[in-house]
């Protein structure tokens, strides 16, 4: 019984010590806009965005919210303000902010419901790790319509995907259908830009679809653009709009990246999720890939807690499957996907998460603080900037973490760039060109 109070104790101190508060350049931010007594953001502002004049700033949302954070939270849930301030955090690469947010929109749980957790930890004996990429190709190779899940403000769950992409693409997979595209009819999928949709502004999502387009794959929009639909039409309507895929290339593979929950394959009351829609739709049943639950801070308290625990009894280095007797384990008995992938705890070289390299596609660039007032470093594809204005681009890094030496270390695929130095009110002080071999 001490055995399982220690570890109850050990697993929470595991999170709440990386998390436990925002990230000290968010701090800076906060307190730079309390000394100055500048409003960077209008005091009316109650929806975030990173829009200005029709220009991407990637800085704007962080003021608004540090500002107006009480008034959007009395014109809107407190829930939806921390889900939307974090995805604007992940977009500039603040991961310990942006997961102490979106930690804050949990329920708490009693410690009775807390104990509990690690009685059934207890429970899972015997249970054995495989290396997840293996394991889902290996399930792949006979499905034709996957479904991957992702949390907007977890970056490394686009990284994964990225990593399967030329294997899907090698076993026929054509497709890939990508919820946070922008479905208007006037926009590219390929073209990586403002328009493309909110969560592509943030740089990793960004390399996933240009990453997946250099391999071959059609990108697919297929979110619902009926803004006044309520939430259950809108999984009706993704369904259709993958479905119709299969409607006008009868022989094609299709790879979904979706979030959250819209992969759950099973009815919640009277709430069909967009993976069941299609099934019922198409009469093709999904391999549904779960990364959101077994990622550090889970997505609910109970799922944090857990993953805690779990991953101090069972620690592994690489995305794992846990599996027992040859099938894989429903580790938090969901009962609604075919594969739970379990992610490492996330670790750190240069203040960054290394998980921003991509499995080594993408090379440590270091950049030196010259500029006096120095604040973010930003990395935009020279090829991408030909007659744009930089503020229309969605850079292939950002950052304003710094290392212990004070330098900026960005992660860049080989190739020509134009390297943006901004101060902390996004003003640019310098641009410069950079060649990574």
């Amino acid at each position: 019984m001490r055995f399982k109070s220690l570890l109850l104790a050990s697993s929470l101190l595991i999170s709440m010590a990386v998390f436990a508060q925002p990230s000290p350049y968010l701090t800076q931010i906060k307190k730079y806009i309390s000394t100055s007594k500048k409003s960077l953001a209008d005091s009316s502002v109650l929806r975030l965005s990173d829009r200005v004049n029709n220009r991407i700033n990637y800085l704007f949302p962080l003021y608004a919210a540090l500002q107006n954070e009480q008034k959007i939270k009395r014109s809107f849930q407190d829930k939806f303000f921390y889900d939307d301030f974090s995805d604007y955090l992940i977009s500039v690469a603040d991961y310990q902010s942006a997961l102490y947010y979106s930690a804050k929109g949990y329920d708490t749980l009693s410690k009775k419901v807390a104990a509990s957790i690690t009685s059934y930890v207890d429970t899972l004996r015997n249970v054995q790790h495989v290396d997840a990429k293996k394991y889902i190709l290996d399930r792949t190779a006979v499905a034709k319509v996957v479904m991957i899940n992702e949390s907007q403000c977890k970056p490394q769950h686009r990284v994964f995907t990225v990593s399967l992409l030329q294997d899907l693409y090698n076993q026929g997979f054509r497709y890939f259908a990508v919820e946070a595209l922008n479905n208007n009819a006037a926009v590219k999928p390929e073209v990586i830009d403002i328009s493309s949709g909110k969560y592509i502004h943030e740089p990793v999502n960004a390399e996933m679809l240009r990453i997946a387009v250099k391999i071959g794959f059609k990108l697919v929009a297929y979110q619902d653009s009926v803004y006044s639909h309520s939430s259950f039409q809108r999984e009706l309507v993704q369904a259709a709009n993958i479905y119709k895929v299969l409607q006008e290339d009868s022989s094609a593979k299709i790879v979904v990246q979706a979030s959250h929950g819209h992969i759950f394959e099973e009815q919640i009351d009277k709430y069909i999720p967009m993976a069941l829609a299609f099934k019922r739709l198409s009469d093709i049943d999904p391999l549904t890939i779960n990364q959101t639950d077994m990622t550090e801070l889970s997505d609910f308290e109970y799922g944090r807690i857990f993953y805690d625990q779990y991953i101090g009894r069972y620690p592994i280095s690489k995305p794992s499957v846990a599996i027992k007797n040859n099938q894989p384990v429903d580790l938090l008995a969901t009962n609604g996907y075919d594969i739970v992938v379990v992610h490492p705890q996330t670790q750190y070289k240069n203040g960054r998460p290394d998980w921003y390299s991509m499995n080594g596609l993408k090379k440590e660039y270091a950049i030196k603080p010259t500029e006096k007032s120095l604040y973010l470093v930003q990395a935009y594809y020279l090829s991408e900037g030909v007659n744009k204005d930089i503020g229309l681009l969605v850079p292939a890094d950002q950052t304003y973490n710094t290392a212990e030496n004070g330098y900026y270390y960005l992660y860049l695929q080989p190739g020509k760039y134009k390297i943006v130095y901004r101060d902390i009110e996004y003003k640019i002080l310098s641009v410069r060109d950079a060649e990574i071999n």
